[in-house]
């Protein structure tokens, strides 16, 4: 008879505990989905980039948080380019969203206390994780030394490794990549007629100095 009675006040406070417990977990959840977005970017206070270079293009838009900013630029929602990197207006609560970074061509740093400055780190570190699959960097000499072909190029080398063929990919310049995540690393075609391809000497991001790049 007891245990008849006991059942029910065992399953309230199971049902209690659950309920107690709940705004924790969400809250958890959401402060890990903040965090990890986040963690994708490099961040420089007090700073933002100028274009020297008028034809780049930026986009503004009013956001409360950076988490916000980021997720868009991750993710390239509404934005007629690759997102590279954001600033973020402290003051105004504004996205200023780049299709470059501070090691981009006709881009220079500025110091600016109303700004914080994200960069993607995919974009401007200097080491590969894994096969280097997501690596976007802007090394563009080979193993031995030969200077890389551009992708778009069919000089000397023809090939079928168009940008438009690979979307996402980021063949851009003649910078190395692995667009199909194969063996060996970020590669390129070279500008040596008698050598068609060659991967990029470019360390994994857990050797050594390069293991900040993975906190």
């Amino acid at each position: 008879m007891w245990v008849t009675q006991l059942l029910p006040i065992l399953v309230l406070h199971q049902v209690l505990q659950h309920l107690l417990l709940l705004p924790i977990t969400i809250s958890f959840a959401e402060g890990q989905r903040k965090r990890n977005t986040l963690h994708e970017f490099k961040k420089s206070a007090k700073t933002t980039l100028i274009r020297l270079d008028s034809s780049l293009n930026i986009k503004t838009k009013r956001l409360n948080t950076t988490d916000k900013c980021a997720k868009r630029c991750i993710r390239n929602k509404g934005l007629p380019f690759t997102c590279k990197a954001f600033a973020f207006d402290k003051a105004k609560k504004r996205c200023h969203w780049f299709p470059f970074n501070s090691m981009s061509n006709g881009v220079r740093k500025k110091h600016d206390h109303e700004f914080d400055l994200y960069e993607n780190k995919d974009y401007i570190r200097n080491c590969i994780i894994g096969k280097g699959g997501s690596y976007k960097g802007t090394i563009s000499i080979t193993k031995s030394g030969i200077k890389c072909q551009p992708w778009n190029s069919m000089i000397p080398h023809e090939h079928g490794f168009l940008p438009s063929s690979y979307r996402g990919k980021d063949l851009q310049e003649n910078y190395c990549r692995n667009p199909r995540g194969e063996e060996g690393g970020p590669w390129c075609f070279t500008s040596n007629p008698e050598v068609r391809h060659e991967v990029c000497d470019i360390p994994q991001c857990s050797e050594g100095g390069n293991r900040s790049w993975l906190s």
